[in-house]
């Protein structure tokens, strides 16, 4: 429950459902602390800002995902588009507050799979299509979780990578897949497999501290997105400087 209340993944209605089945199942010796200890956090949780109760969906597509069922979706896209797919569903995954449905949509090359956030899928409606087991064998979630680190779609890459010994430690927990290469005193050498998208955008979080080295098209798409941070930062500048200069006048 702690870890719940920490990742703010669920509404708070759907939160106070969970606390109370917890109080009910917890020792009655133990309740109390436990239950005083669960509330007062409870009190002051804050809802995720979709508002979507996401349980039930949650259940209801883990049954069709045992099942191997294809689905009709209508989602909503982070620019607000709503579009309708039929996918095949197999795995869920939770990162960065966000439940997310990793997919295959259907009648596309099964290459890299689809992320759908949950929250923001519609509805959902069950077809009388399977797909075959052994594709649900072959993207199954013990072999592709290492993989799906960052929730967003493209190929999956083989990386290098030269991260500071400050750094280290928290590349290894974000890539449980890597693979030590070289040590280089201040800096470590490691290999790892990712969608390159969603790592350019984690990697520009850790600033300085990490280098990425191979495939050289990522290394330039990362350069790229520094280059269009920077003339952002710089425009500004120049407008603060101008109006500053105005003002000194």
């Amino acid at each position: 429950m702690k870890v719940l209340l920490g990742a703010r993944v669920l509404r708070k209605d759907e939160m106070q459902g969970l606390a109370a089945s917890i109080r009910m199942m917890t020792d009655p010796m133990a309740r109390k602390e436990a239950v005083n200890s669960i509330y007062s956090e409870l009190d002051n949780y804050v809802s995720p800002v979709h508002g979507k109760a996401i349980l039930k969906m949650l259940e209801d597509l883990t049954f069709i995902i045992q099942k191997h069922f294809k689905i009709d979706v209508i989602y909503t896209k982070a620019t607000g588009e709503c579009i309708e797919r039929r996918i095949l569903p197999l795995i869920f995954i939770f990162s960065d507050f966000y439940f997310y449905l990793i997919a295959f949509i259907d009648g596309e090359e099964y290459k890299y799979p689809a992320f759908f956030r949950v929250d923001r899928i519609e509805s959902f409606k069950l077809t009388d299509e399977h797909y075959s087991e052994r594709l649900y064998e072959k993207y199954n979630a013990a072999k592709m979780r290492n993989c799906l680190q960052f929730m967003y779609a493209g190929e999956l890459l083989q990386i290098k990578v030269k991260c500071k010994n400050k750094a280290v430690e928290a590349f290894k927990d974000r890539l449980p897949n890597h693979w030590f290469i070289a040590d280089k005193g201040e800096w470590k050498v490691y290999g790892a497999k990712v969608f390159g998208e969603g790592f350019i955008r984690w990697a520009l979080l850790q600033g300085s501290s990490i280098e990425i080295l191979e495939p050289i098209e990522l290394r330039k798409e990362f350069i790229d997105a520094i280059d269009k941070i920077y003339m952002i930062y710089k425009s500004k500048e120049e407008r603060y400087g101008q109006t500053y200069s105005k003002r000194c006048r």
